[in-house]
């Protein structure tokens, strides 16, 4: 997945909600301590999350994602309050989104992709929440680029960080996925990616 596909791994396309969906949680990132870290494992390798703090008014997370080749790279992630991504920086390629990334908005919900400051596409989202899952669908239209769609289901703590993801774009046949190593529900881990899977093959 690029570093578009996996910062829109909370957002989601005009899919109507069922009647079984649920309301939304409220998350604060506030309540999580600074300096906390959390590990996952995924398809890709490993990954590690720090928990750099309140910066200027947007809540900074440093992530090391280490393929299993041995490679890594380092992303610093801004989110507000709510855990919704407002911008990602890899190695000064910086993207950000106008309002935020949509995550955890079950109103239809557009965002609007910039690079450096300029404009290079938008996502469109629709999201339910039920049975403890998210389901995100994302319509992604970057310049240049073909359309795609994402279909995303997760669970989250109550600070909005990733339990397990799973996630299928519409021009791939690869799946993605993501479980939580060290956290408070890590024993639960395989259990949580198995409902997500299961959720996300619905679809």
């Amino acid at each position: 997945m690029t570093i578009f596909r996996l910062s829109a791994l909370f957002a989601l396309l005009g899919l109507v909600a069922p009647a079984f969906a649920q309301p939304a949680p409220q998350y604060d990132r506030a309540q999580l301590a600074v300096g906390v870290a959390y590990s996952w494992e995924s398809r890709d390798g490993m990954s590690r999350a720090v928990n750099l703090g309140l910066v200027d008014g947007v809540y900074h997370f440093r992530v090391t994602d280490r393929a299993a080749n041995g490679d890594e790279t380092e992303t610093v992630f801004g989110t507000n309050q709510k855990g919704q991504l407002l911008w990602s920086d890899l190695g000064g390629d910086i993207i950000s989104y106008q309002p935020h990334d949509c995550s955890f908005a079950t109103t239809s919900c557009v965002s609007e992709l910039f690079r450096d400051g300029v404009s290079i596409g938008f996502t469109t989202t629709t999201a339910y929440y039920t049975d403890g899952i998210w389901t995100h669908i994302v319509e992604t239209r970057l310049q240049g680029l073909p359309e795609y769609t994402s279909y995303i289901c997760g669970i989250y703590d109550q600070d909005s960080i990733i339990q397990a993801l799973y996630a299928i774009d519409s021009d791939s046949d690869v799946p993605y996925w993501l479980r939580i190593t060290s956290g408070p529900d890590a024993g639960r881990s395989r259990e949580m990616l198995s409902r997500v899977t299961e959720a996300c093959q619905k679809i």
